[in-house]
């Protein structure tokens, strides 16, 4: 089946490669802007040159075309002006670079010298038949390699030049620039450097100052000072060569939350503290172990090689910005004797390789030692006795800063080498992006590791969050249609309202275009138009609304009321360059939060406001209405009344009658039942969330696969358990078996769900009580617990049934806070896990029609460390969105028992 897929695969990949075009159309020369002086025509070559292979090191920088217009709607004669006009500004600041970077624009003679004789760099510009966003949708090594300007393993005899650049421009306007450096020219440090004033120049920012156009002799000169070139390594090819046999090359992505995983499990007390390279490399090493193992029944000796900058290490204060190549590597064994290859011990030994090199190389390298470390290593390596992998990590060098005046890129990356392994920061800089080339055998292997997948996805698509532009056009302030009577202008808060955090409920709503054809053809309208007149009606109806929920318009005072001065709400306009399937096609909430009018972690006293709207238009004319409201003065109940009330009116089928304020018991009814507390009468609320960085996911639970779990959780306790009840256990059992893989032991955890009071506490007033209105029903795991989902789903079940019990006639406001201290003294002493989840589960979301339909999906965003779960749009399944620490979510979003049940993030149909 691997073998039938890795077929189908690679047909499909040829297929695609087939299909797209790179085709040069213009070739030329760049010289460097001012001649280079006589004194420095020639540059002796550093050992630490001459043993560099005759390769090119390979760079690919990805730019959207941030100049589209609106609609997208842009003429191949505006891409091609604008590719004309960047490729003349790079050009330009390539020739002030290669001034600086003298020696690049020269040639090389044998192994000994560079002859910097301006002969120049290779400019190429090509054109690609389609948009960047396919190239990133499946990046395909074999398209890549045609949007370089030359084969990394070409030699500078066959291109005639040291580098050599490429500008390829997309359909869409969007640009990728290949560039090929001689490694034996540049390391990553002096290419990296090279890129940044390149990129300086053409921005503008760089010294225009006579005294900096060419860098000084010794930045370039005293590598070869401190190890002269060897007579030895004095011929045409190099010490260092490649296998010729056939390889296959993979790229493997690290997010931030799997290798904040791998950090906590590497962790020991040789290595506390190991670094992303270090766990990335460890796992890598790992699965290579393995893959040798089963490829020749046994385990052979290994050898991990990571590239070292000696510029910090050499001993000297000289050599820090040292130009060409001043690089070594650190060795780190393991031997046949060795049948466990664990993280821990893995990453041990790569420690361990760094501290010997400085402990034996405390003023740097010998070129003679280079000379006999590379020449044992080719002999154990072609007697077969060792593998040997070398890995070259370019982390922390900032590519994603490469500005070049049209912003910074969408991605940035590189071709591995044969038998080589390039390791790259993704774009947030908390990941890993891994290229790597094997032989095909060994690479059948490697890629199936668990060990790996576990850690890493494979090829996945190169996201376009940058690409994607969510302008607010417009913003203005919404007012009640009728100001809020003398008697109701100020709310006191009760106790439910003061304990609420200070956050944002957000939800989204989103609406195709009805008005598209039946064949998905937009129809010849004007979508700014359409959008006006729905904004317009958003508005209006926003305003009744609001005289009707009237504290909604008003402002908090401290935390014991709100002053109900109709203020208003904030209504932003925004359009968005894509269409909505765009976004519904693989939703990121990165891109989700832009849609929302505020951030759910901010504060009143930021945004100015108790309720905020975003109206989001995208390219296709669909919809998407953000809404943030002040968890302080709404619950879910509450906030889905408001906005259904307000899609009412905005039908037109709410009553016009005297009833556009509510009756104020509908409000105040909640204060005289729980009234508000001195202790919690502060700016602050004594409900805070972790500052620590969390990831966000979303898992959904289809109706047949609850329809499972229903069979699965039910018991004689519990017979018929609820939708709600099963996916929570589920996600409960993950979470304590993270907590356990994550502390090694099991802690006792709670499960806290919000309860709706309104039909909980004994009195038929409170049944539309507005405002908070709701308490926690807690469910209990000791450490000795079972964790089995039937008996989970009976702790939840229980946990309720005694809410009901200790609480017949509500919650008194001291209970309140009390409980909530209990909690928190709880939470920080580190004793217990607590886990807080908000069900909107039968709340009419998917009603919410404003005129137009209703949605296709309405979501939510969960606050850092809540799990929040909604109706899917059937009705029938759930939705769950989970906010967790990172580490904690590198191991919940690898659960074979979660996954079984549930598909992370798909596609919204």
């Amino acid at each position: 089946m691997d073998q039938l897929f890795m077929k189908i695969t690679t047909c499909v990949e040829q297929k695609m490669a087939s299909e797209i075009k790179v085709e040069v159309i213009h070739k030329e020369t760049i010289k460097p802007f001012y001649p280079t002086p006589d004194h420095l025509r020639s540059l002796s070559l550093s050992v630490f040159y001459q043993y560099q292979p005759e390769v090119y090191i390979p760079l690919l920088i990805f730019y959207p075309n941030n100049n589209n217009s609106d609609n997208s709607q842009v003429k191949n004669s505006d891409h091609r002006s604008l590719f004309a006009e960047r490729s003349i500004l790079l050009k330009k600041s390539l020739s002030e670079a290669l001034t600086r970077f003298y020696p690049f624009a020269g040639e090389f003679k044998y192994n000994v010298s560079i002859n910097c004789n301006d002969h120049g760099a290779a400019f190429l510009e090509a054109q690609v038949n389609c948009p960047v966003s396919k190239i990133l949708k499946n990046p395909d090594f074999e398209i890549l390699k045609q949007l370089l300007p030359t084969d990394c393993m070409s030699t500078q005899a066959e291109t005639g030049y040291l580098v050599l650049v490429q500008a390829n421009l997309f359909e869409c306007g969007g640009l990728a620039i290949g560039i090929s450096i001689y490694h034996k020219a540049a390391d990553a440090f002096t290419t990296t450097t090279f890129i940044k004033c390149w990129a300086a120049l053409a921005f503008g920012s760089a010294s225009s100052t006579t005294d900096h156009h060419v860098l000084l002799p010794e930045e370039f000169g005293v590598a070869a000072s401190l190890a002269p070139s060897l007579d030895s390594f004095d011929s045409p090819g190099a010490p260092v060569t490649f296998s010729t046999e056939k390889l296959t090359t993979r790229r493997f992505v690290f997010d931030a939350s799997k290798i904040s995983a791998l950090k906590f499990k590497a962790a020991s007390a040789t290595v506390p503290n190991p670094t992303r390279v270090e766990v990335v490399s460890a796992v890598i090493w790992k699965s290579l172990i393995q893959a040798s193992r089963s490829k020749f029944g046994f385990m052979k000796p290994s050898t991990w090689c990571a590239m070292l900058n000696l510029r910090k290490r050499s001993g000297q204060a000289v050599t820090e910005n040292i130009q060409g190549n001043f690089v070594w590597f650190a060795a780190a064994l393991t031997t046949e004797e060795q049948s466990e290859v664990e993280l821990e011990s893995l990453v041990g030994k790569l420690r361990k390789g760094i501290a010997e090199y400085k402990e034996k190389h405390p003023n740097g390298v010998s070129g003679e030692e280079v000379f006999q470390t590379i020449k044992a290593f080719a002999s154990l390596f072609l007697r077969g006795d060792l593998e040997i992998y070398t890995c070259s990590s370019w982390c922390r060098f900032p590519l994603y800063e490469t500005n070049f005046g049209w912003g910074k890129p969408t991605w940035v990356t590189s071709q591995p080498f044969n038998d080589l392994f390039f390791l790259t920061d993704t774009r947030d800089g908390d990941g890993i992006e891994l290229s790597l080339s094997l032989k095909e055998d060994v690479m059948t292997i490697f890629e199936s590791s668990e060990d790996l997948l576990t850690y890493a996805s494979l090829n996945p698509t190169q996201k376009m969050a940058s690409e994607i532009k969510i302008e607010v056009i417009h913003k203005e302030t919404i007012k009640p249609l009728s100001p809020t009577p003398d008697h109701l202008k100020s709310l006191s808060l009760s106790v439910f309202d003061q304990y609420q955090p200070e956050i944002y409920i957000p939800l989204l709503f989103f609406h195709p275009n009805k008005n598209n054809s039946d064949d998905g053809q937009v129809k010849n309208i004007d979508h700014p138009s359409l959008f006006a007149e729905r904004s317009n009606l958003l508005k209006k109806s926003l305003s009744e609304a609001l005289t009707r929920f009237y504290p909604f318009a008003g402002e908090f005072k401290y935390n014991v009321s709100i002053s109900c001065s109709d203020r208003g709400a904030a209504f932003l306009e925004a359009q968005v360059n894509c269409p909505v399937s765009r976004i519904l096609e693989n939703p990121d909430f990165e891109i989700l939060k832009r849609l929302l009018p505020t951030d759910c972690m901010s504060t009143q006293a930021e945004t100015g406001y108790l309720v905020l709207v975003q109206a989001n238009l995208f390219e296709c004319g669909g919809l998407a209405i953000g809404v943030s409201i002040h968890h302080k003065a709404a619950d879910a109940f509450t906030a889905a009344t408001f906005i259904k009330c307000w899609a009412a009116l905005a039908l037109g089928s709410a009553s016009s009658t005297t009833h556009h304020v509510l009756l104020p018991e509908e409000f105040g009814v909640a204060a005289s039942l729980a009234p508000s507390l001195d202790s919690l009468d502060s700016l602050g609320a004594p409900v805070t969330f972790s500052t620590e960085r969390h990831a966000t996911r979303r898992f959904v639970f289809d109706a047949s696969k609850i329809s499972a779990l229903k069979s699965k959780a039910a018991s004689a306790t519990v017979p018929n358990p609820t939708r709600v009840e099963v996916a929570s256990a589920v996600i409960w059992k993950n979470l304590i078996q993270a907590s356990r893989s994550k502390f090694g032991l099991m802690k006792p955890s709670m499960w806290c769900a919000t309860v709706n009071m309104r039909k909980r506490w004994g009195q038929a007033v409170t049944e539309n009580v507005r405002g908070n209105f709701v308490w926690y029903a807690a469910a209990l795991i000791t450490a000795e617990s079972e964790v089995e989902l039937e008996s989970l789903v009976g702790k939840l079940r229980k946990g309720i049934e005694e809410y009901k019990e200790k609480h017949p006639n509500g919650v008194s406001g001291e209970e309140v806070c009390q409980t909530v201290k209990r909690s928190a003294g709880l939470l920080l002493s580190g004793d217990i896990e607590m886990y807080t989840c908000s069900s909107w589960c039968r709340f009419p979301l998917y009603e919410t029609n404003f005129g137009w339909g209703k949605p296709s999906w309405a979501t939510s965003q969960p606050s850092n460390g809540l799990i929040c779960l909604s109706d899917t749009r059937d009705g029938d399944g759930v939705e769950a969105s989970l906010s967790l620490k990172e580490d904690v979510m590198a191991i919940i979003e690898s659960s074979d028992y979660l996954l079984s049940y549930a598909s992370m993030n798909p596609t919204v149909v």
